[in-house]
């Protein structure tokens, strides 16, 4: 029984290095196909490729001397983080715009709602219903806070950095070294803390923090109680923001199913029974909290179709967008309801051969994938309100983070090297022996790129788990490193 649930255990880091290494292999030397959202960049995949291999060599020969205590630590994670956070609201403030899509749509009800104590597009949140919840804490936030969408731009900037925060703090519990868990700032600056989504006010950044911060309480040795608790209930509560955050919960779950197959030991029935009891109050105080927010707003469904898993399966096998978002996918979904979307779903398949479906799931990792700047700017009326610049700082930030401006060129090319310069890495976390928070991360993975390739595609949704990429490829950066410095015998 041992053996057949550690081949169990391998299995899922094979699965994991055959994804990740399809993905490598489509990034590196697939890249100048034509696909739908495709993003032309200054330099290819393959020069990116070969900048991260002169950087492994670097710390491989050259390692940095200096040390860090835990008290260093703390202090320069303190200081970084609330230095980066100010920056974020200074970007926040200069370069400010309303966007369209969603994001409107939820802002302009939270206002109305507050004004008015009624939802404006009933039929929107009928066939959106998880934008139902988010709905909900925005108004909380105007309330709490009454500074308007300035308050929830807070809160959205903060959940960002402390999920970089969190990141750093996962990597020192997994590693025990804070040198490298400090450093791993240096990729998470660009990617994630001054990318540009921190201005939009959307689930992509409201969940953010759910994913690492589960890896980060999975981490803890000697689980109380109240880390169990917290593990169901951030998921569940996640989950009503962002549903892909459930993933990480899914993957804990396999994990710990497969590895209590392998060593069975005498259950303590006491500390079963409180963790159990600890795991069933999250979950009813987090549905309670959902059926609390669906009362507080009053909300009753209109008689419009409620858009389910079969509408976005569906629509992420659609052969003319590629599986990105369909016009016409919606359009037929709102006419004709759920019904018929499985067998759109079976059929768009089917009636593919196998080498058209490897071309088109090909081309939608690519799309999921080969954006370092997670779709910026691509969502429908994107820009949809610039004020007028007043300041020089307005006209830099935007002549960098806008499509028409200038700088733009740079800032998706940075984007991209520190995207691929990790994704170069993560298949490296794949060991003989994994620890089980590394098989989590690998199965977390495994399950958004699934997620991603059966469903709608958009590198956007892959910014939630940017934080837990960035934790990936760091570990995967440090165990190659290490493994050829013990193996050159390199002092």
């Amino acid at each position: 029984m041992g053996d057949i649930m550690k081949n169990i255990n391998k299995a899922y880091g094979i699965i994991y290095l055959f994804l990740m290494g399809f993905t490598l292999i489509l990034l590196l030397f697939f890249d100048n196909i034509n696909y739908n959202t495709k993003v032309n960049f200054i330099f290819p995949n393959i020069y990116i490729f070969i900048s991260s291999i002169f950087i492994l060599i670097l710390f491989i020969f050259y390692p940095l001397k200096f040390s860090i205590d835990k008290k260093k630590y703390y202090l320069w994670l303190l200081i970084i983080f609330v230095v980066c956070y100010v920056i974020e609201l200074v970007i926040q403030k200069y370069c400010f715009f309303r966007t369209g899509w969603d994001v409107d749509v939820i802002i302009k009800n939270s206002d109305y709602f507050i004004s008015t104590g009624k939802i404006l597009n009933v039929d929107y949140f009928t066939r959106y219903p998880n934008n139902l919840f988010l709905l909900f804490i925005f108004i909380l936030i105007k309330k709490t806070i009454p500074l308007g969408l300035a308050g929830i731009l807070i809160i959205n900037s903060f959940l960002v950095s402390l999920s970089c925060l969190f990141t750093s703090l996962t990597i020192k519990n997994i590693l025990n070294d804070y040198k490298v868990a400090l450093m791993s700032y240096l990729v998470m600056i660009p990617l994630i803390l001054f990318n540009p989504w921190i201005i939009i006010t959307y689930s992509d950044t409201f969940a953010i923090l759910f994913p690492i911060l589960i890896i980060y309480l999975y981490t803890q040795k000697n689980k109380k109680p109240y880390i169990y608790f917290l593990l169901i209930f951030l998921s569940i509560i996640g989950c009503f923001i962002k549903p892909t955050v459930i993933i990480v919960l899914i993957s804990i779950i396999i994990i710990e199913v497969t590895n209590s197959l392998v060593s069975i030991k005498k259950i303590d029935i006491k500390r079963f029974s409180i963790n159990f009891c600890a795991v069933i109050l999250s979950i009813l105080i987090s549905f309670s909290i959902k059926y609390f927010s669906k009362n507080y707003l009053s909300f009753n469904k209109s008689n419009v179709y409620e858009f389910n898993f079969t509408h976005f399966l569906a629509m992420g096998q659609n052969d003319i967008t590629n599986g990105v978002y369909s016009t016409d996918d919606v359009l037929y979904s709102i006419k004709n309801g759920m019904t018929d979307n499985l067998k759109i779903f079976r059929f768009r398949i089917s009636n593919r051969s196998f080498v058209e479906n490897v071309k088109f799931f090909s081309k939608k990792n690519l799309i999921n994938y080969n954006n370092g700047t997670f779709s910026w700017g691509m969502e429908g009326n994107f820009y949809n309100k610039v004020g007028k610049s007043n300041s020089k700082l307005t006209n830099l930030l935007r002549n960098y983070y806008f499509k028409e401006g200038k700088y733009y060129k740079y800032f998706i090319q940075i984007s991209q090297f520190v995207w691929i310069f990790l994704l170069c890495f993560t298949p490296f976390i794949y060991k003989h022996k994994n620890s089980k928070t590394e098989l989590v991360i690998m199965l977390s993975i495994t399950g958004i790129t699934l997620f991603l390739l059966l469903f709608e595609a958009r590198t956007r949704y892959l910014y939630c788990y940017s934080p837990v990429f960035v934790l990936c490829g760091i570990l995967g950066f440090n165990n190659i490193k290490t493994y050829i410095r013990k193996r050159w015998r390199i002092k």
